[in-house]
């Protein structure tokens, strides 16, 4: 989950988020593994001068923050059987993705799925 973590930040901000894990070889993940992912986005700012806690909603903040925690056994899972009875939290129970899976009123599908859901393809 860790790894997919990074993989969103890099891909909603088009920047990684430090350049290595290893202790001692990135000032940004020290930072990062000792004051945790919402003190990093406080102090983090892209190459092109944007402050990072500026440009993430909150629900995005919550889904990272989970998936990058620094304590394995505190990570949002993704969703694997192997962690259902361990009460865990699971990506698929972030806000951001309830807010992404269903159309708000007035909006239109954005996918068959979404219409099929709301009633708006016919047989």
């Amino acid at each position: 989950a860790f790894a997919v973590g990074v993989t969103l930040y890099a891909l909603l901000l088009n920047e990684y988020p430090w350049v290595s894990t290893r202790p001692g070889c990135c000032k940004s993940f020290d930072y990062f593994r000792e004051n945790g992912f919402s003190a990093f986005i406080k102090k983090r700012h892209l190459l092109r001068g944007a402050h990072v806690e500026k440009l993430l909603s909150e629900p995005v903040v919550e889904i990272l923050s989970g998936l990058l925690d620094a304590d394995p056994a505190a990570r949002l899972t993704l969703g694997e059987s192997a962690w259902a009875d361990t009460g865990r939290r699971s990506v698929g129970q972030s806000s951001w993705l309830d807010e992404a899976a269903a159309p708000k009123a007035g909006e239109v599908a954005t996918s068959t799925t979404d219409a099929c859901a709301a009633g708006a393809l016919e047989a």
